[in-house]
Parts: C-alpha cells; structure tokens; sequence
C-alpha cells in the first residue's frame, strides 16, 4: 500500500494538460482585457467625434440667433441716422447753449438707435417685437430669438408662450431655447445685453447646453466713417482689379492685404505672401515650376486652388477656398499648415457645401483632387481640416451621352485613380460589353444600361453597399487613334451626397488594399491631418515610398458643413466686393471700385496727374491707362493709381491701385507702408490724392463711402459657457 501512494505521488502524468488550461485561460482573459480596452477606446473616441459634432451643430445655431440680432442692431442704426439727419435743422436749433453740436447729435443718435431697438419686430411677423417693456423693465422674446434660426423644409417650430416652450424640431435633430429674457442696461459704450441666452441642441442621444449674453454697443455719430479709413487703407499693399501674374523666373515677396481678380504663377516664378489677407477673385494657379507660398502671419482666400507640373504651394496659414485645391500636374506638390513649433497650426477650410439645389455641380462643393501622377500632399501640419463638399467624376470632353458629365464621389479627397471604384464591375456588364471601358461603335441601348443595373441590384444580397448606387450611366470619349471607335465608360450614379458617401464606405472597406494601391500610381507622399471634418470620406494615415498605411474618415452631418459653409461664402464675397469680411457694397465690383472714384479719375485732364508735399516731392500718382513701375518713378511715391495694367520692375514700399491686371517683372518686393497715409495728403491743383477716393470724408458718390456701421462688431457673446 505504501509503495503504491508513493508511485501515486511520483505520477506526474496529466500535469501537462492542467499547465495548458491555466495558461489558456490566462491569455483569454489577456485577450479579453485587450479586446475591452480597444473596445473602450473605439467607444471614447466615438463619443468624442459625436459630442463634438453636436458641439458645432449647437454653436452654428446660436450664430443664427446672433446674426439676427445683428439684423435688428442694422436697422435699428439705419433708422437712427435718418432720424437725425432729417430732424437735423431743428436739433440744431433745440441744442442748449454751451453744448457742441457734435456731441449733441451724438447722443441723440444714441437714444434714437436704443429707442428704435426696443420697438425692433421680426420682418416676417411685424407683431413679433424683439423686447417688451414695462416701466424700467424690459424683456426679449424666446420667440423671436427661435425666428432666427433656419428652419428646413422638413422641421416644425413649436412655441407654447404659456409653458414657455420653444423648440425646432428637424428629422435629425431638436433646439430648445431655455431663456432668462432679462435685458441689463448698458454701461459706457454698451447699449444693453440680453441676459442668459440658453440653446440646447440634441441629436443621436448627444446633448449640449450654450449659455451666453448677447451684448449691443452703442454705435458712433459721424458723418462719414467710411469702411476704410485713412488710417487703415496704409495696411494694403496691392489692388489689382483682374489679376496678379508672377512667371518667367521673377520673384515676389508680398507684404500686407492684397486683392487681385486672380493669382499665376508659373515658369518657375516665385511668389510669397508674408502676412496680412491675400484675396483672390478667382483660382490661384502654380504651374510650369511655379512656387506659391503664404505665412504663418498670412491668411488666403481663394476660388480655387490648382497646382501644375512640377509646382509647388506651401500654405503655412489659414486658407479657406470655395472650390477645389486640385494637383494637376505631375510631381505637383502642396504642404498645409506647419509643424515647425512642434505642434500644428494653420487652417484649411474648403466651404463649398453639396447642394440639394445643385446636386451635380462641383463648383459648389468643395474638395481635394489628385490628378497628376507622383504628387505629393502633406496635411499634417493643420490643426483642423474642413471639406464641406466632395469630389466629382468629371468627363468633360465626351462626346456622347448625358447633359452632365460631373459623377459625384464618396470622398473629399480623391485621386484620379479612385475613379475605378465608380465603374461598373465586370460581372454586372451588359452582354456584348466584355470590359470596362471598352471599344465601341454605336452607343449602347437603354435596354443594356437597364439590365446592367438589374444586375448591380443583385450583388447588393452579397456586398450591401450596392443598395445605394442609384442608377449606371455610359459615357463615350473619342480617341484620334481609335478611328470610328469610341472608348465607352459605365459609371456607377448615386441620388444624393449621402448614398456616394455609404457606397465608397463599404467598397474601401472591401477593396482596401486595392484602393491603396491605386493611391500609390498617383500619389508619391501623402498624410493626413490630424483633425477633419468634410462631406465624403478623407483619407487618413499616410503613403511614403510606397507603403501605405491608413483608413477612411467618415463623413460629418451635411447640416453641419451647409451652416457653416454659408458664413464663409458670405465672408469671402464681401472680401471680393470690399477687402473687408464684414462689409458688402452692392455698387462695387471690386475692391478696385469700391476704394478708388472711377469717375473723378476719368475725368482728369491728363493721362498722367502727380500729387506731391508741401516740399515738393512726388508722392502720388495717378496714371489713366497702363503704369511702369521702375527707376523712372522716384522712391518717394507711395501710391500708384492705373486704370489699366501695371508692371512693376523695382520695389514699391506703399500701395499700387489696378484697375487692370500686375505683372511682376524681375525680382521685387511690394509692401504696404504707414506713409501711406501721408501721401494722400498730397496735392495737385489744389486737390488732395484723397479727394479721388471712397474713403475717409469724401464719398465719391459711389455709395462706398458715407456712413458705415459693421454690425457685427455691434453685437458680442459675452459670458459664454458649454455644457
């Protein structure tokens, strides 16, 4: 017995199998703990992007509700200075002795604005007043402030005065104003503040809570402010009415605010911005080698930018473009934003937003397009990328087939590549159709581009993200070389935004590999920013000598980027019209109009006319036609006016005026200057240069000139909180 328990003991067998299971179990709960923290992670940032979103969604709202007060300040002023320009003459005569009139007519304005005010209604409703007020009490409306946002199609406003209940309501997402509607008196230059202005904004079970005060300044009394003063206009450097050309190897360093109907650069020309606004009517161009380059200090404003063979942008600053930046050319290249300090800073915003007005127009949708071959595109030093719209499959130049030849995509960054994950796949090809594309005599039937589709709705049961391809369309481009034959294309359509966005989606998630291996073909460097918000998917990671390494964003709510996107359309036509974001002029088509009087220019005697000091020297110039700015104009002029082109070949420190297009010859160096202001002083004649101006005290009976109050300035968030 004895010798058996120790047998016993000394049996080792099935030990083996009890180290296995332990060990097991100890990597499944390794395995498990791992799988919860990814899980946590993915979950942490997911509410991160949502609470974010609703966070955009919310303070887009209450810009609405400050845009309107805005409206009411406007009028309100509008009628204030009608009142005491009419009631002129007997304020004059009222004014008690031993007051100035200026100060007199300033604080009668003043009361008049605060009186118009609070008697302010809502244009759609004139029963609808702004305040209430009861003795020295006064009050604002929930109601009205709940006016002021926009309310889409498919929304409903509820209002209950009684149980103080006002809300928007949209199939996405719901608003409740929860006011103080207390309203302070003022103190010094304010007029009032509308106390406890509460929004909160709900959608996909994510909450956030706005407080904050709106407070209204009390606006000056002058005659005729102006939108620029004498002052400030020293801060331009250059107007140019129709565009800005910089090639043939010159070179320009721009200093100051510019304008100009375009901007070229090309036969490696150089062209660098170092601070101030650069605002282009149109596209800025670099081609043919050409280098164009802002500052951080420098903030750009453009219809588009394109980027050819062998060019270079490199955009350190704030740009904010309505189209498309689009690298066209092969080894184009374009760096966004800096991470020179370590950290990203800089901008980029593409405001164009998909329309439902417009559903197949790329010029209202903003994107980022890689059409060359070997191009590079650095994002990484932005701190915060937005592409409100997406990209679009142009075929431009087909000979044959529908009236509209622009496909939308599923992301705001594409290459030309991607244009495969849009071509109907093979297996679904209409019978005599063995590829896509294909050689062709004749179009193909309506009857095959139906059964075509037929058979994309069936692969729907095997990858889902067939269901949202709307409809297959042909298209036909002739070749010289191919005879009568036409190369034929058949495109995947989709019904909206959404539908582009889901289909892409699902075909990277399928086609990963392959859709990074077509990004190689096209791109030679890429990396992503770091923080993105844009109407299709954004490439995320990066691509360097040919590894890839990355996902797909998803897209951000289409009512997110329209808000959004309608401010800054509104920002960058007032630059266009004024050089000011807060100023428009209906009378002005360029900031060229709105700052020089066209028809005191036109009607001078000479076609050149020079203004000079008390001294003597030439300060100013005004030139009925094309200018040369070169050594036959002295360093003491500070400002050149052109009603047609001007080239400049020597450096100018002060301000050139175009009313045709610059042209930089040489390497140059143009910046705005203090004597500026100085110079338009200087006199001919008896005429001040600035007596030829909109601006300061002389109106030009432009319309640009006069009074001129920026509303926006008038109304301020104070005491702004989140929740």
């Amino acid at each position: 017995m004895r010798n058996r328990a120790a047998a016993f003991h000394r049996d080792n067998r099935g030990s083996g199998i009890v180290t296995v299971l332990v060990t097991m179990f100890f990597l499944s709960a390794l395995g498990a703990a791992l799988l919860f923290i990814s899980f946590t992670g993915y979950q942490v940032k997911l509410s991160e992007r949502k609470s974010k979103e609703n966070f955009y969604q919310a303070s887009a709202a209450m810009d609405q509700i400050h845009a309107g007060i805005e409206q009411a300040v406007a009028d309100s002023v509008a009628d204030a200075y009608t009142d005491v320009l009419e009631h002129y003459e007997d304020l004059n005569a009222s004014r008690p002795e031993g007051t100035g009139l200026e100060d007199y007519l300033q604080q009668n304005f003043q009361d008049s604005f605060k009186e118009f005010l609070l008697e302010w209604n809502h244009p759609d409703d004139e029963d609808d007043s702004l305040f209430s007020q009861r003795g020295e009490t006064v009050t604002y409306s929930p109601k009205v402030l709940l006016q002021f946002l926009n309310c889409p199609a498919d929304g409903t406003r509820t209002i209950d005065e009684t149980n103080d209940i006002y809300q928007m309501t949209t199939p996405n997402a719901k608003i409740e104003l929860m006011c103080a509607e207390s309203v302070s008196k003022g103190e010094n230059d304010l007029a009032m503040t509308l106390e406890g202005v509460t929004l909160r904004y709900t959608a996909r079970n994510y909450q956030t809570d706005i407080t904050t005060d709106l407070a209204v300044k009390t606006p000056l009394f002058s005659y005729a402010p102006g939108a620029y003063s004498v002052n400030n206009i020293s801060k331009i450097a250059l107007v140019a009415k129709t565009g800005l050309q910089c090639g043939a190897a010159s070179g320009l360093i721009l200093s100051g605010d510019a304008y100009a109907g375009s901007v070229t650069v090309q036969n490696e020309g150089t062209l660098d911005h170092l601070n101030g606004l650069l605002v282009s009517g149109d596209s800025v161009v670099s081609d043919q080698s050409g280098k164009f380059n802002t500052a951080e200090t420098s903030s750009l404003w453009a219809k588009s930018i394109l980027v050819g063979n062998e060019a270079a942008v490199q955009l350190p600053g704030d740009t904010y473009v309505a189209d498309d930046l689009t690298l066209s050319g092969a080894s184009a290249s374009a760096v966004l934003g800096d991470l020179s300090a370590g950290r990203a800073r800089g901008k980029y915003v593409g405001y164009g937003c998909w329309s439902s007005e417009k559903p197949d127009d790329p010029a209202v949708n903003s994107s980022i397009l890689i059409n060359g071959r070997g191009a590079s595109l650095d994002l990484g030093g932005l701190s915060s990328l937005m592409l409100a719209g997406n990209g679009f499959i142009n075929t431009t130049g087909a000979e044959e087939g529908p009236t509209s030849y622009d496909y939308i995509m599923g992301q705001s960054i594409a290459a030309r590549s991607d244009q495969l994950a849009y071509l109907v796949p093979e297996e679904c090809l209409p019978e005599g159709f063995p590829a896509n594309p294909y050689l062709v005599t004749q179009a193909i039937n309506p009857e095959k581009l139906s059964s075509a589709m037929d058979k994309v709705r069936s692969l729907a049961a095997q990858e889902s993200y067939y269901q949202y391809v709307g409809g297959v369309q042909d298209v036909y481009v002739h070749l010289n070389s191919t005879g009568d034959e036409k190369i034929a294309y058949l495109f995947l359509t989709f019904k909206n935004q959404n539908d582009a966005n889901q289909y892409f989606k699902g075909y990277f998630q399928e086609h990963f590999h392959d859709i990074n291996n077509y990004l190689t073909q096209y791109l030679s460097y890429y990396r992503a920013a770091a923080s993105s918000m844009s109407g299709g998917g954004v490439y995320s990671g990066t691509i360097s000598d040919g590894m890839v390494d990355g996902g797909l964003t998803e897209a951000t709510a289409p009512d997110v980027l329209s808000i959004v996107s309608q401010q800054y359309q509104t920002r960058y036509k007032n630059l266009c019209q004024t050089l000011n974001e807060g100023i428009s002029s209906n009378k002005s088509e360029t900031p060229y109009e709105y700052l020089v009087n066209t028809e005191l220019v036109e009607a001078l005697p000479d076609t050149q006319t020079g203004f000079t000091d008390s001294s003597g020297n030439l300060e100013a110039l005004i030139v009925k036609g094309d200018c040369m700015i070169d050594s036959g104009i002295p360093d003491t002029v500070k400002i050149v006016i052109a009603t047609g082109d001007v080239t400049v070949r020597r450096n100018m420190n002060g301000l050139i005026l175009s009313g045709g297009s610059a042209t930089v010859r040489g390497n140059v160096t143009v910046q705005s200057d203090s004597d500026v202001s100085a110079a338009l002083q200087a006199e001919n004649g008896g005429k001040t240069l600035l007596s030829f101006l909109n601006i300061g005290s002389n109106t030009g009976g432009q319309g640009s000139g006069g009074t001129c109050w920026d509303a926006n300035t008038l109304v301020e968030y104070a005491d702004w909180s989140r929740k």
